[in-house]
């Protein structure tokens, strides 16, 4: 739809040039007519040539004064994106809005990522945009067009595409559209593809803020809000919000790629350290980058620093997991201390309070987790103890039932040997019968018990043996 109007738009930009003289002026029927300056009363917005002459045209003053009204538009309208109650300013409106689409491709690049950040700040043009699908894939094309303009300054460059993408993170419906994580995927590796990070530093951990603030309202759709009775819209709902969750989760690996770069950069302000640890304990991911900060924290964070930095970070490192931890955390909270007539701010003394709790609950798990390790390794070490002794005992239980086995194989032995002996020698009539009796009671089964007791007239084989022998 927008491209068609485009279209018919270009027909009256044919009899328009451009001319770097400001001070042109063109009359017609006695009346001055200011091309130069968009929405005069003398001429439309289509720019339509009312005779055969073609008119002095300057742009860089249409852009001025396109700039000037979305900044009042932008003031007035803040949050209302519904002007069907205005009819004037949804004129007006109107009249920005095709005004920009008739000049954002003929226009300077820097101009053009200027402008066009200026109108996705207006909410009411943010709409008009975002409703054509077709035009704002278009444009977003053409902001990473903008890197291969030669014109451009790579900074300057860099810096409006993060700001742009920023501010589209500030709106949960961005994502909704596949052409909207495509740019979002596309800028982070045209980002991590540039050397020189640290000249829009700035921008890029703002930028790592904004992907924080939307991945905590993401979670709250998927995880805080789960319906009772579940329906296609809410599925289709639920399945667009793990889409986005995983776009995000694809570009970690790329932002940790681009950490590695600005890790060495010794310029960090108290912001972009505020940032970069929102960002990595948001997803609880570690990074080489903390510990290199944790070494100049004292460079970094000093009594003239801002007490709503202070706090925020207070807050940040306030998941103590070791003595280095608590030894910044100290260093911070004394220097909070000493600017404690600073502390008025609600959002300031919230997120103190908040970091001391945290902070006692998170030393208080800690010292519960070491008296947990400590009798955990009492206990393994009893264990040790218990296990070896009963190896021991069992060594000695398996020395006493071989020597008991051998006593045994012993015993048996001798008592065939006995048995034999005895009868060849009543076979052969060297012994007397009368002995029969003592073979029988000796190899008899109760004999061999340990608690039978012999009488004291029992004579035993052996010795009758030993003398016939």
């Amino acid at each position: 739809m927008i491209i068609k109007e485009y279209n018919n738009i270009r027909k009256g930009c044919l009899n328009c040039y451009f001319n770097r003289s400001y001070k042109s002026k063109i009359s017609y029927k006695d009346k001055n007519l200011n091309l130069c300056v968009a929405f005069n009363n003398n001429a439309n917005i289509n720019h339509e040539k009312f005779d055969s002459n073609f008119y002095l045209y300057n742009i860089n003053s249409t852009i001025f004064k396109l700039v000037k009204y979305i900044h009042i538009f932008k003031k007035k309208y803040k949050n209302d994106i519904d002007l069907n109650n205005k009819t004037n300013d949804k004129y007006k409106i109107e009249q920005i809005f095709m005004c920009y689409i008739s000049i954002y491709k003929n226009i300077k690049r820097n101009l053009f990522l200027k402008l066009t950040l200026e109108i996705f700040k207006v909410p009411c043009l943010n709409k008009k945009i975002t409703d054509d699908k077709e035009f704002y894939e278009e444009l977003l094309n053409e902001v990473i067009k903008c890197r291969k303009a030669k014109d451009l300054e790579k900074s300057i460059f860099y810096e409006y595409i993060i700001k742009i993408l920023s501010l589209f993170l500030m709106n949960f419906n961005f994502f909704n559209e596949n052409f909207q994580r495509i740019f979002f995927i596309e800028t982070i590796k045209i980002i991590k593809n540039e050397e020189n990070i640290n000249s829009f530093l700035r921008n890029f951990t703002y930028f790592l803020s904004c992907i924080s603030f939307y991945n905590r309202i993401l979670k709250k759709e998927l995880y805080g809000n789960k319906p009772v009775l579940l329906n296609i819209s809410s599925n289709s709902q639920i399945f667009l919000n793990q889409i986005k969750k995983n776009t995000i989760m694809d570009s970690l690996p790329l932002i940790l790629d681009i950490f590695d770069k600005i890790q060495n950069y010794n310029y960090f302000n108290e912001i972009d350290i505020c940032n970069i640890f929102d960002f990595l304990n948001e997803f609880k991911k570690t990074h080489k980058i903390k510990t290199l900060i944790y070494k100049n924290i004292q460079k970094y964070f000093t009594s003239s620093s801002q007490i709503k930095n202070l706090c925020f970070f207070l807050y940040l490192i306030s998941n103590c997991n070791n003595t280095d931890h608590q030894n910044i955390y100290t260093y911070i909270y004394n220097i909070i201390f000493l600017k404690r007539k600073e502390l008025t701010d609600v959002k300031n003394i919230n997120l103190f309070l908040l970091s001391i709790i945290k902070y006692k609950n998170e030393k208080s798990v800690l010292e519960k987790n070491k008296k947990k390790r400590n009798n955990l390794i009492k206990r393994r070490n009893l264990n040790k103890i218990n296990n070896i002794n009963k190896k021991f005992e069992l060594c000695l239980k398996l020395k006493y039932r071989f020597i008991k086995k051998r006593k045994m194989i012993n015993e048996k032995i001798m008592y065939f040997f006995i048995k034999n002996h005895f009868i060849y020698l009543i076979r052969k009539k060297k012994i007397n019968t009368k002995y029969m009796k003592t073979f029988h009671q000796y190899f008899l089964f109760y004999h061999i018990k340990k608690n039978f007791t012999r009488k004291k007239s029992y004579i035993s084989p052996i010795n009758i043996i030993k003398n016939y022998r």
